[in-house]
């Protein structure tokens, strides 16, 4: 042979059209398999074989078919198909692909609105339906559409299967020119509204070839590879949707395994489905989640599953505890992901025991692939990055040609233990986004009350309200008596408190919050059979409605009465509701009930319960009972107001200044110092750094920096029990330790060993703090209860070190002469502190300059100024913050403000920078004993002007307009989750109004050589900014 036919028959993999490939093997494999079908109506008759040459034959039967009767479309418009889940899908969507016609896939699950939208946006013109009575449920769909949809009738199976041989179609594109032509029009599952189309061009489904040059890892297998080993492969997957569309590319043209076809109605069926497999003899399987959860509760189906050789499993969330019995004692389970836009993500097989991990081992880069932080503790974002390099590797940029990277929405978190395998989180769009800006991943609470055998559906509702609520949609045909389904409530409460366990304060469900429906009633599902989050929370729109007016409103009985409670009766009645509560036998009126267990959802549903009399203008806010958080305050406020006797503004600053001398009084009394102590001297290498808040925004920086100081020996971190758990998987580090505490007890709540074992250490940087900006100074209490005892603690240490603490300049911005910067040093006057964060700061940073005053400890204070996202792609400025938020807002009214008021001047320092200054400052040689006051903010300043070029780039609808007309757009538009500016607006109206205060840094950048170099934020730096927040 020669070499240029040698060179000819070599596969250009990655290069290869699907309608080529289909010829290719027709030619040269003709009797080789593509696809089982069963033979008869009885399934025992079992299942025959499609061969290439068949396959390929009704292919070209189908596109001279389509010639002679569908329309070439106008540009950009599409023919459509909607029929049974069987073979045809893909004869018709290969025949399309050689005349050159986007055929468009709609699931037969989309309501009629869906239907009509997306046929008008993809410019669907005709439909073909199968005839008779198995097109009639399609019909059924398109009904009230004739005007504008052809509907034209396709024959059965038999037509296009038959043996007969019709004349070649010819397609002889080369890849170049059609990898850009449109394989299929799909679309999103619509979970979360009406779904939205995807072309998928050629060159995304030629991908999947391409992971024919996959590079061998030692020590790794690919999941591609360990399919291989099967012989039949039995797909769930319907055509209509991508993860059916790929099936038959990856197993059966591009591969070697034919796929097997069941019965249409085998999804709903699991005896059905059960028998469809055995019949087949297929030994392996791809089935949807909901599937294998149904399967696990049929003995029969068990054993079926028993005789593969695996089951892979995706698109959706399979219960652990379920999958975990299936893996373990049933057929090894193989957890895949992709999406419409990616196509299929490789993977490597991971230990049998992590089914639910995706192994993607660090050595394999080819794909782009990043995990990028999102501002929620340990969890991720999958992106891609663009490489030319490997775009053949990269569907996603076929997809989107114009984009340097792609968001997938799709959220990870890390494994504990093993690098390189992350378990899929849910999706960016099934968090919760309430009214007070805070986020709420529903994923893990479904699945938990989910795993109830008479529970087939649970959804989490609540977006743009205060809290969650939750919808339980019971197995079809329940019958239940009033007992049976009391009982069922309080199971399902069970299941409830034990979700609410593992949710932070304000995701956790109270039992007023939950709606069981009607056996009857059904939630609004995908072909995937995943929940329509959106359409089912419209579906059921009045009951969730009625769920919170009762549970808010009217479901309980007035727990205080103002207008005709005594103050006594008052306290009392407060007294018997905090018992019932925190469950206690009895409580303190003057006991803080912040540190007690007081969190936002207990505040807001006691404001609820406080009737203040009908015709009364009071009202009573959180805020009013954050302010007053001891019973005995609590009830002489709330009497105070009917009295009409609130404090003026002047004089509630007075009292929070008179509540901060008192915190500091009493917290200095605390302070003390062993009275003989053995001192060692001071290391200049070897350093052993205490760290608090390393999980935080800051600190995981912070840790990063110190880390990499070859002068650091270790790095102790000690967080709370969670964050610690957070710090060992993030940071698995020699250098780093972590130790948990508890901040507001004795000694932080450490073991004698751990005191032990930390108080060799050389430096201790306080970062661990609340940042919540609503919070009132009470709220601090536990906190600076724990900075006694952290600095207690450092008195005890034989090495004095060196005390730093981040503060921010919340501590000073109530500055008064604005003509001069804030100087680096201590502050007389207290009254200069803003808000229960500054003030805390503030007091706590008193604590330390009488710290040293009496016992020589050296200290410094760290003032930061506004911190930005950082110099690098991964990572992100948090979204809760007040430039992210008007980003958000600005996107979503189309307008951006040109002037930022009293934030104009732009003096942000990056994350990671803000990180090397402090870890600088931190190890810099021994000073003279003293609170040392550095500033930490940019020197290098801008204008908000010199941004805005880059805002108007990336968002080129919107308009430029003047602060407050941009106030008055956001008043207009109340969708809080697409416009989350009004939580602020109090802020945002004042920005005009307030002075700009600014921070001295001479002397920080003495001795910092980080930020005496830094560089201004550029607009560049904006541009990565709105990439990362991916609005």
């Amino acid at each position: 042979m020669s070499s240029k036919a040698s060179q000819e028959d070599v596969p250009q993999f990655g290069r290869r059209l699907l309608p080529t490939v289909i010829d290719e093997r027709a030619r040269k494999e003709p009797d080789k398999p593509v696809a089982y079908l069963q033979r008869s109506e009885s399934l025992a008759d079992g299942f025959w074989p499609v061969t290439f040459r068949l396959f390929a034959n009704a292919v070209n039967r189908a596109a001279w078919w389509m010639k002679e009767r569908v329309q070439i479309p106008e540009a950009n418009g599409a023919v459509a198909y909607l029929g049974p889940f069987d073979i045809r899908y893909f004869i018709f969507i290969y025949a399309a692909n050689k005349l050159g016609v986007q055929l468009f896939l709609p699931s037969p699950r989309n309501s009629s609105e869906a239907m009509e939208q997306l046929f008008a946006a993809s410019k669907t013109r005709q439909l073909l339906i199968p005839g008779g009575e198995t097109g009639k449920p399609y019909r059924h769909l398109v009904r009230g559409l004739e005007k504008s949809l052809e509907t034209i009738e396709v024959e059965d199976l038999r037509y296009w299967l038959d043996s007969v041989p019709v004349l070649h179609y010819p397609y002889d594109k080369p890849y170049d020119v059609g990898k850009l032509d449109t394989h299929v029009i799909s679309h999103t599952s619509g979970s979360t509204g009406i779904p939205k189309l995807i072309k998928v061009p050629n060159g995304q489904m030629c991908t999947i070839d391409a992971k024919h040059h996959l590079p061998e890892i030692p020590g790794h297998e690919w999941l591609l590879t360990r399919w291989k080993t099967a012989t039949r492969f039995f797909t769930t997957f319907p055509p209509f949707h991508m993860g059916g569309v790929l099936s038959l590319p990856i197993h059966s043209i591009y591969g070697d395994i034919p796929t097997v076809f069941g019965p249409p109605g085998a999804l709903s069926n699991v005896k059905l489905l059960t028998e469809a497999i055995t019949y087949s003899e297929a030994d392996c399987a791809g089935l949807l989640p909901t599937l294998v959860e149904e399967m696990s509760k049929s003995p029969e189906a068990l054993k079926c599953l028993a005789n593969l050789k695996y089951v892979s499993t995706g698109s959706g969330a399979l219960s652990q505890e379920i999958g975990d019995f299936v893996n373990k004692h049933v057929v090894q389970l193989y957890n895949t992901v992709g999406s419409s836009e990616c196509g299929l993500i490789e993977s490597c097989v991971p230990p049998r025991e992590d089914w639910q991990w995706i192994y993607w081992p660090k050595e394999y880069k080819m794909n782009g692939m990043v995990m990028r932080e999102t501002g929620e503790p340990g969890t991720y974002e999958q992106v891609f990055i663009r490489h030319e390099r490997y775009s053949l590797l990269q569907g996603c940029f076929h997809v989107f040609p114009d984009k340097q990277e792609f968001c997938t929405s799709d959220l990870y978190e890390k494994h504990p233990t093993k690098e390189d395998m992350w378990r899929p989180k849910g999706r960016a769009d099934a968090v919760l986004v309430f009214s007070t800006g805070e986020k709420m991943n529903a994923s893990a609470v479904e699945e938990i009350v989910r795993k109830h055998p008479k529970v087939s559906g649970v959804l989490v509702v609540g977006q743009g309200k205060f809290q969650p609520g939750i919808l339980v949609e019971l197995i079809e045909d329940l019958d239940l008596g009033s007992s049976d389904m009391n009982q069922l409530r309080n199971e399902i409460w069970e299941l409830v408190q034990q979700a609410n366990t593992m949710s932070p304060s304000h995701g956790q469900i109270l039992q007023d919050f939950i709606l069981m429906l009607d056996p009857s009633q059904r939630f609004s599902r995908t072909d995937k059979r995943s929940i329509k989050r959106q359409h089912t929370s419209e579906l059921y729109q009045r009951e969730i409605d009625a769920l919170y007016s009762n549970a808010m409103t009217g479901s309980k009985e007035w727990l205080v009465n103002l207008s005709t409670f005594s103050e006594s009766e008052v306290q009392a009645s407060l007294r018997s509701y905090f018992l019932e509560k925190f469950d206690v036998e009895s409580i303190d009126d003057h006991a803080n009930l912040l540190n007690l267990g007081m969190d936002s959802l207990l505040v807001t549903a006691l404001a609820r319960r406080i009737y203040v009399g009908e015709t009364s203008s009071i009202r009573i806010t959180p805020q009013v009972i954050y302010s007053n958080p001891t019973i005995d305050s609590l009830a002489r406020a709330l009497k105070n107001m009917t009295l009409d006797s609130e404090l003026e503004h002047g004089e509630q600053f007075s009292k929070v200044v008179s509540m901060a001398k008192d915190y500091y009084n009493k917290n200095k009394a605390r302070l003390h110092a062993p009275e003989s102590l053995s001192r060692l001297p001071k290391r200049r290498t070897n350093l052993h750094v205490l760290l608090t808040g390393s999980t935080g925004n800051l600190g995981r920086y912070l840790l990063q920096s110190l880390l990499k100081d070859e002068r650091v020996a270790t790095i102790p971190s000690i967080e709370e029990a969670k964050k610690s758990e957070t710090l060992a998987r993030s940071f698995p580090n020699k250098k780093v330790s972590s130790v948990s505490i508890s901040p507001g007890a004795p000694d932080l709540g450490l073991t004698e060993e751990s005191r032990r074992s930390l108080r060799d250490c050389d430096v201790i940087v306080h970062n661990g703090w609340l940042v919540n900006f609503n919070t009132p100074l009470q709220g601090f209490e536990s906190l600076l209860d724990g900075m006694v005892s952290l600095v207690n603690f450092a008195l005890s240490c034989p090495r004095q070190p060196r005390f730093c603490f981040v503060s921010t300049i919340g501590a000073v911005a109530g500055w008064e002469d604005t003509t001069q910067p804030v100087p680096e040093k201590p502050l007389e006057p207290w009254h200069y502190a803003r808000g229960g964060y500054g003030t805390s700061k503030l007091v706590a940073s008193k604590m330390l300059e009488f710290t040293t005053d009496k016992f020589g400890l050296d200290c410094d204070v760290y003032r930061v100024g506004q911190i930005a996202g950082p110099t690098t792609e991964e990572g992100q400025w948090n979204t809760t913050e007040w430039l992210p938020i008007i980003m958000k807002s600005s996107r979503y009214i189309q307008a951006v403000p040109e002037n930022l008021g009293s934030m104009n001047v732009v003096d942000w320092v990056h994350v990671d920078d803000c990180a090397k200054v402090v870890a600088e400052l931190a190890l810099r040689e021994s000073s003279q004993p003293g609170t040392h006051y550095f500033n930490i903010s940019n020197p290098q300043i801008c204008g908000w002007e010199d941004l805005l070029p880059a805002v108007q780039s990336a968002y080129k609808e919107v308009e430029v307009v003047s602060l407050p007309d941009w106030v008055q757009r956001v008043t207009a538009l109340h969708d809080i989750d697409r416009n989350p500016a009004l939580k602020l607006l109090d802020i945002f109206q004042g920005l005009d109004k307030q002075p700009r205060v600014y921070l001295e840094t001479k002397e920080t950048r003495a001795h910092s050589t980080v930020l005496d170099s830094m560089d201004r934020i550029q607009a560049e730096d904006m541009a990565r900014f709105i990439r990362q927040w991916n609005f």
